[in-house]
């Protein structure tokens, strides 16, 4: 009874947020539009389908991160019934906007631009980089500059539970992402010379952006199929070779948005899928 109890709350929760967010659809199509939000709906509709209760009610619990998103863009304040517990660093959906300090922060609200930490006090999301709040930082993360596109060098939006991807991103943290954003600019400038077209795509679809160390992590790159529309990259300091690699995770992120549409194989018969591949000469 009490699984239920929990579950109906939570579920009442999400539905009222829900409208909440509807008020303003500018902020809330800046929300959405954050890779993460594909990941939670995605999982939000799997735990819907096939449980258990409790797990749901957890996850629409987490609901409430992009709640602080949409008020923080819309100027609105948000109180919730219950905090949300959420682990550090967190992101704030649809900003450059994160906190870091202790392994987890309660979040009761945003009220007049500023966090409600319950006991702790508030936490103004302003004064960049400074300590504010019982070990509390607030962060705002680079930017990559081309054109009239700017996408965000994102490390903390990749701090998604269950993205094992995203660690070596969120470990190299903003300072290393800081002091990369020139070479990202100066790849996504050869991109738009060169690959015009790619550049256009580009700028459609990639959202969020993370960098890593080449030896991290076990890959080079990686789109994660859960955020379409992000991409973890290895850094490498030629910017032609990495504007070759930023291309790839394109076209992986695009293939990924049309494999969403329904399967491209049918299933196999043998132990292995392994299929034909157009883009190599191997399985």
């Amino acid at each position: 009874m009490a699984g239920a109890s929990r579950s109906s709350a939570a579920a009442r929760e999400f539905v009222a947020l829900g409208e909440w967010l509807d008020a303003d659809p500018t902020a809330r199509d800046r929300v959405w539009a954050d890779p993460r939000a594909y990941a939670w709906t995605r999982a939000a509709h799997e735990l819907a389908r096939t449980g258990p209760p409790d797990a749901l009610a957890r996850h629409l619990y987490q609901f409430k991160a992009f709640a602080l998103g949409a008020a923080w863009l819309g100027g609105r304040d948000c109180v919730f019934e219950a905090p949300l517990t959420a682990a550090t660093p967190f992101a704030l959906p649809g900003t450059r906007l994160s906190v870091d300090g202790p392994p987890l922060v309660e979040i009761a609200g945003l009220v007049g631009g500023r966090l409600c930490l319950g006991a702790a006090g508030t936490l103004p999301l302003d004064g960049r980089g400074t300590v504010t709040l019982d070990g509390l930082a607030l962060h705002e993360c680079p930017l990559a500059r081309v054109d009239g596109y700017a996408v965000p060098l994102h490390p903390h939006a990749f701090s998604v539970p269950g993205l094992a991807v995203g660690e070596p991103a969120v470990r190299a943290g903003l300072a290393y992402h800081a002091r990369h954003a020139d070479l990202v600019e100066r790849t996504l400038h050869l991109i738009r010379c060169h690959a015009p077209e790619s550049f256009e795509a580009f700028r459609r679809v990639i959202r969020l952006i993370g960098l890593k160390p080449l030896a991290w992590g076990g890959f080079d790159d990686f789109s994660p199929a859960e955020m379409p529309g992000a991409f973890v990259a290895s850094v490498i300091h030629n910017p032609f070779v990495l504007a070759d690699h930023f291309i790839h995770e394109l076209q992986h992120n695009r293939l990924q948005l049309v494999e969403e549409s329904g399967p491209l194989f049918e299933p196999g018969a043998g132990e292995e899928a392994r299929y034909y591949s157009p883009w190599r000469d191997k399985p």
